[in-house]
């Protein structure tokens, strides 16, 4: 049998957030795999596929975006 792609569940918003202020985003219940595999995610900018502000990390077994933004 052949394995299924994983699929978006649930629409992802657009995040926001204040510089100095801690920020966190759960993803991981927004994609679900019908042939029960566990999920391991990655993450890049949506228009460049560039890595993620310096700031900006990303936990890819839990599916998590945390950090907190400096002052530019």
């Amino acid at each position: 049998m052949a394995n299924t792609n994983p699929t978006l569940s649930s629409p992802l918003a657009d995040q926001t957030t204040e510089t100095k202020t801690s920020f966190s985003f759960d993803v991981s219940s927004s994609f679900t795999d019908v042939d029960g595999d566990s999920l391991v995610y990655s993450a890049r900018t949506p228009l460049t596929g560039e890595s993620l502000p310096s700031w900006l990390n990303f936990n890819q077994q839990a599916g998590i975006f945390s950090g907190t933004p400096a002052l530019s």
